[in-house]
């Protein structure tokens, strides 16, 4: 590439943004970098541009408008047709690739996880990785590049999806720390004489809301042991996420309630030693909000027990 096709950090590029780095420079292409520019937020296709004329890709970017600095990646090809031909269909065997990580790394940035500093670091480590790729590409060495984005992917994949999965969390602790506030505000007034379950029969005071508080301790450390196996569905807003988190915490303190009614009526555990009732109340309000399947299958177990009664002869049905 002639001296006077050569871009330098400060200058002007061919689309009128300002260089912000120099990524990568050969004799043959130029690799770099521009902030807030303005434009489309996706990969552009790239343009075969006549012999005698440069041509620019763009790769990496977003808009402006949104008020948060963006990076382009670009790429300034020789006059030769020929060779900015060939440079351009090496890159296409990596194109999806670093459309999908530019995708991923502006959503992180986008969401509001990141503070600023973090996320001018993770753009600046994308954007330098992707150029590295392609480099390697455009000389030819397309499966070491897509090997380098293959690692970039998961790493900036598991980063988002950490960060989505903790939104999941911060609603079921909002929703534990809501309950165990009713817990201690309400355990040692007067009012919760009333809510004494089977107090005759138990060896220490253990009311209902124990029990209801224990299905919301075992709702979320059921959540805590499996976190990374949370299905992180990055369609939905942050709102959603966090909905989604918090009503995990009532659905166990409901399944401890529903616990509490089966062994109270002696349709679960009717044997049990009055001795060891109350830790019984307790253990399954525990396990009942632990596990999301130990009610429904209670309550299956009571309705293949229960009895219908033949109706008499000469019974009729109503309707």
């Amino acid at each position: 590439m002639a001296d006077d096709d050569r871009i330098q950090k400060g200058q002007t590029d061919p689309l009128g943004d300002t260089v912000d780095r120099i990524l990568v420079g050969t004799d043959r292409f130029i690799i770099y970098s521009v902030v807030q520019a303005s434009g489309p937020a996706h990969l552009t296709e790239l343009d075969d541009v006549g012999e005698g004329r440069q041509g620019v890709s763009r790769l990496f970017g977003g808009n402006k408008s949104s008020g948060v600095d963006h990076v382009w990646l670009r790429t300034k090809y020789p006059r030769d047709y020929d060779c900015a031909k060939k440079l351009r269909a090496n890159l296409g065997a990596i194109a999806a690739d670093l459309a999908h990580i530019c995708d991923v790394v502006d959503s992180i940035c986008r969401s509001g996880n990141l503070d600023a500093g973090s996320s001018a670091s993770l753009r600046r480590r994308a954007t330098e990785m992707m150029a590295r790729a392609m480099e390697m590409a455009y000389e030819g060495n397309k499966d070491e590049a897509k090997e380098l984005l293959s690692h970039l992917r998961k790493n900036i994949t598991t980063l988002r999806d950490s960060k989505n999965r903790m939104r999941y969390v911060q609603g079921n602790l909002l929703a534990l720390a809501a309950i165990l506030g009713i817990w201690v505000g309400f355990r040692f007034t007067t009012l919760m004489s009333s809510l004494v379950v089977n107090e005759a029969s138990m060896a220490f005071d253990v009311h209902a809301l124990d029990v209801l508080a224990l299905g919301a301790i075992g709702a979320f450390f059921a959540v805590s042991a499996s976190v990374s196996d949370i299905r992180v569905d990055h369609s939905v807003s942050f709102w959603e996420m966090v909905y989604t988190g918090f009503v995990r915490i009532p659905i166990g303190v409901i399944a401890a309630g529903v616990a509490i009614f089966l062994i109270s009526g002696d349709w679960l555990l009717a044997s049990i030693e009055p001795s060891v009732l109350p830790w019984t109340y307790l253990l399954f309000g525990f396990l009942a909000g632990f596990s999301e399947l130990f009610v429904p299958n209670a309550l299956r177990q009571v309705e293949g027990a229960a009895t219908v009664a033949v109706p008499a002869n000469g019974a009729q049905t109503p309707g």
